[in-house]
């Protein structure tokens, strides 16, 4: 990464950075001008001809919500692309307008302290815990209930309090696709783009669900 560039490489996990670890560098407000946007494609790599989209992109989500305009704009490594709230900064691995625009989506709603921002906080971390005991407790479950019919109430009803408990996250990852398809001039290329990323959340986030629903449809 080309330090003189000022573009920070920052590894966004929800965690506060270092002042060692963070650059000052770019914002998001800075994507809007003509200097910012040349500075943040030199920095990703990307082809200069895509400027006016990206400070297309960056001028919608500005009037949207101004206050995203001191989001710090850094460079992560290839597939960590996110939003943290917690040190309100925007990671992307690489220029794609599209990727910018979903994590732009969710900083627009998430930037600021709200109730709704602290039910998708304890969504991830149920979700984490979740798919982490899952196989435990479905073997536990089979090991010490014996009765069949209640043995699939348990299970049926951990899938559903599983579902419900992951909702949250997977409709805040599908309203930030589906800002970033609004704002798209090609919204082929912008769905073929960001697909394998929402489904890739779907396949995290109800992995717990479903084993605990199959688990249930499969008793012995």
């Amino acid at each position: 990464m080309p330090t003189d560039l000022n573009l920070p490489e920052i590894i966004l996990q929800n965690k506060s950075l270092t002042s060692s670890e963070v650059t000052p560098g770019l914002t998001f407000g800075d994507l809007a001008s003509n200097p910012g946007v040349t500075k943040f494609l030199k920095a990703l790599g990307g082809n200069q001809s895509i400027s006016p989209e990206i400070k297309s992109l960056a001028l919608k989500y500005l009037e949207k919500n101004p206050n995203i305009k001191d989001v710090e704009v850094g460079k992560v490594p290839k597939g960590g692309d996110s939003f943290n709230w917690a040190t309100s900064q925007l990671g992307v691995s690489s220029s794609d307008p599209d990727v910018l625009s979903h994590e732009a989506s969710h900083a627009s709603r998430l930037k600021e302290e709200s109730l709704y921002r602290d039910l998708l906080g304890m969504s991830k971390r149920v979700v984490g815990l979740n798919n982490l005991v899952t196989i435990p407790a479905i073997l536990g479950i089979r090991s010490f209930v014996g009765d069949l019919g209640t043995r699939d109430t348990i299970l049926k009803t951990l899938a559903g309090v599983s579902a419900l408990a992951a909702a949250p996250n997977l409709v805040e990852e599908t309203r930030a696709t589906a800002e970033a398809l609004s704002h798209s001039d090609d919204k082929l290329r912008t769905a073929i783009r960001l697909a394998p990323g929402l489904a890739s959340h779907f396949a995290h986030d109800m992995v717990a669900p479903t084993a605990y629903y199959l688990a249930g449809s499969n008793l012995d």
